[in-house]
């Protein structure tokens, strides 16, 4: 098996990510010798290579580009010559236009640009909105560093749980506890330190929030605890004249507060051990490597109380709130004044820092990477062709008279118990009657709430616009509503909001979950019109936005709407400009319970003549079938726009904004 590797963290300074590809690439030359490895860098990097399966790929060409646009262009480019099985993002990307014949398995280590993203420097922003959640959706798998990070995959990303793997981090050998004393004066001498330390570690970031610490030794200070200096280990990052500004503020010194940049790992275990508190107030992290780090050093540790942290940490440390400096000063003292709770708490860390090892992360790596390529040999996780879509769709319907399966062949389902048949015809299951009970198959979805979820800017400019229409349709409490071509739900997700008891009907399944996904609706029951989950079936609001040009025959449509409705109830149509499809509106719906949004061309005033109710000057002129052409210079640039869009995962962007000003 021939695996790709992103190596360009093994050029960068060694801490958080590149610290932990290091110890996951060495992990894996020491413990594979069977497949081969090519590890892709702009850089070089000083990594001892061995085994001569394991070879080197750095960027000669265009090494001045930067990292993210190299990543993108020259390796894919290296890639390609290597004839790779399966490609491993180590650090949330992925090249995005490799062939479907690679595999691709994705380490996410956090989301904070989603999260937290004023705590992140513009580069690195403007990098993961463009590439990381597009390399997600190409992932065949994704890697994440803890149960944390994977639940803010599914609830952010909606990233199924089966494709998510946690592999936890793991902790070196050279970590474990040195003599305290022996360590303080060690790093007294070399570093010029009190022997008397409270110690954090981690690149000086927002996220980090140092600020609380400064805060909290004021505190002490006040309180008399002058021999107890703080010592900063890390790297000098950005947005930190903050933390600088407090310290100037509070009128703390060096003998409070030493910040020593950069620490390099040979120093780290003896730094840990020497402190007599670990502390961790960052906001947010998607593992928190320090935190078994010192814990291995038998070091008690005083934590935030946020995302992954109790994960990793569980009874070992005390937890508090992450932006309240007085309760870090009142678990300081508390750990400096109780023995009991001293021992106590190393106790613990040292047991639980021994369930973290890297070669069990690096076997679990290799591991998930084998199941992705044998998975993908086997043809398991191609992508269905036609007949192949068609046989799930099958596979979930029954036929209306028996209850039987169906079969499915290359233009039509059939029920080989009873011997019917339904034609596909046009690409979409056709609406046919049968009999005098006159069923035709849906997918239909009962759509119950159940909570609200993130909804994107996309999401809400469409439930501006169909809530604009449910208005116009008077649905609320008392309506039951059907949605025809419902897509992933956006009329049905504002329906049941008003407390409406809604139904959708689609073709697409893969549409209905994804609204599933998105909106918390519930599952999809698949089912023939004659037993609607509603008394008599039957609805007083029916909508069809914009489907009926799908239909080979759109009279069998609307007479299958008009089947299952009240004869009172109100119908809502998008239609677009067909001649035929508005012949059959006309000889089929009832004018005088017909409410329609039409396109433009002059139909309006047409329809107004037959006795209908228009609605919706302002949709008809900006619907998603014909949108008003913008200006000149307007369109040029949103062309040339419109490949980054693509790759933000917003094609439509200047689409929505145009037509939400106007609506606006």
């Amino acid at each position: 098996m021939n695996i790709g590797i992103d190596a360009r963290p093994l050029s960068l300074q060694e801490e958080g990510i590149p610290r932990v590809v290091k110890s996951l690439v060495s992990e894996l030359v020491r413990i594979d010798q069977e497949n081969s490895y090519y590890l892709y860098s702009q850089r070089d990097f000083d990594l001892p290579l061995d085994n001569p399966r394991w070879h080197k790929r750095i960027g000669s060409r265009c090494s001045f580009l930067p990292g993210s646009i190299w990543f993108q262009t020259e390796a894919r480019r290296a890639i390609l010559e290597d004839n790779l099985d399966i490609f491993w993002g180590t650090q949330h990307t992925l090249p995005l236009s490799l062939p479907s014949k690679v595999a691709k398995v994705l380490t996410i280590h956090d989301l904070v640009w989603r999260l937290y993203p004023r705590t992140m420097t513009l580069k690195n922003y403007c990098n993961y909105r463009l590439f990381a959640e597009r390399s997600i959706q190409q992932a065949n798998r994704v890697i994440s560093d803890s149960e944390s990070t994977a639940r803010d995959l599914q609830r952010i990303l909606n990233v199924p749980e089966s494709k998510i793997e946690v592999i936890h981090l793991g902790v070196g050998p050279a970590y474990k506890p040195h003599d305290p004393r022996a360590a303080a004066e060690y790093l007294a001498s070399k570093y010029g330190v009190s022997k008397d330390y409270v110690l954090t570690v981690g690149k000086m970031t927002p996220r980090k929030n140092l600020s609380v610490l400064v805060e909290a030794m004021k505190i002490l200070r006040d309180r008399g605890e002058h021999s107890l200096q703080l010592l900063v280990a890390g790297a000098k990052g950005w947005k930190t004249a903050k933390v600088f500004k407090s310290v100037e503020r509070f009128g703390l010194t060096e003998s409070d507060i030493r910040f020593l940049g950069f620490v390099p790992e040979e120093d780290l275990p003896v730094l840990y051990s020497g402190a007599c508190i670990f502390l961790f107030p960052s906001l947010y992290e998607g593992f928190g490597l320090p935190l078994v780090e010192a814990m291995a050093c038998g070091v008690p540790i005083v934590a935030s109380n946020t995302s992954s942290i109790p994960e990793v940490v569980q009874d070992a440390a005390l937890l508090v709130l992450p932006n309240r400096p007085q309760d870090f000063a009142e678990a300081i003292l508390r750990v400096r004044g109780d023995m009991d709770v001293r021992r106590t708490m190393i106790g613990r860390g040292l047991r639980r820092a021994g369930c973290f090892r890297w070669d069990k992360a690096a076997s679990r790596v290799l591991e998930c990477m084998e199941r992705v390529v044998t998975k993908r040999q086997r043809g398991m996780a191609a992508e269905p062709r036609a007949d192949e879509r068609w046989r799930r769709y099958a596979s979930l319907l029954a036929c209306p008279d028996c209850h039987s399966r169906l079969a499915v062949s290359a233009d039509l389902f059939r029920c080989e118990e009873c011997g019917i048949s339904w034609p596909i015809v046009g690409g979409i299951p056709t609406f046919l009657s049968q009999s005098s009970a006159q069923t035709s198959f849906y997918d239909q979805t009962y759509w119950g709430r159940r909570g609200s979820r993130r909804l994107s800017s996309d999401d809400r400019f469409y439930l501006k616009v169909v809530n604009c229409w449910l208005d116009r349709l008077q649905v609320g409490s008392s309506s039951v509503y059907l949605d025809v071509s419902c897509g992933e739900g956006h009329a049905l997700y504002a329906a049941t909001e008003r407390g409406a008891r809604s139904i959708g009907i689609d073709i697409s399944i893969v549409a209905m979950r994804a609204g599933q996904e998105k909106f918390g609706l519930t599952g999809a029951i698949l089912k023939d019109a004659s037993s609607l989950p509603f008394p008599d079936s039957t609805f007083d609001r029916v909508s069809c936005l914009g489907s009926l040009e799908h239909f080979p025959d759109p009279r069998r449509a609307l007479d299958e709407m008009r089947r299952v409705a009240q004869p009172s109830a109100l119908f809502l149509f998008l239609v677009p400009n067909a001649r035929h499809i508005f012949r059959s509106i006309v000889s089929v719906a009832d004018p005088q319970t017909i409410v329609t949004a039409l396109d433009e061309r002059g139909w309006i005033e047409f329809f107004h003549q037959l006795g209908f109710a228009v609605i919706g000057q302002w949709i008809d002129n900006h619907t998603y079938h014909r949108p008003v052409r913008p200006f000149k210079l307007r369109r040029v640039v949103r062309r040339a726009m419109a490949p980054l869009c693509e790759l933000a995962g917003r094609k439509y962007a200047w689409q929505l904004c145009f037509l939400l000003r106007k609506a606006g």
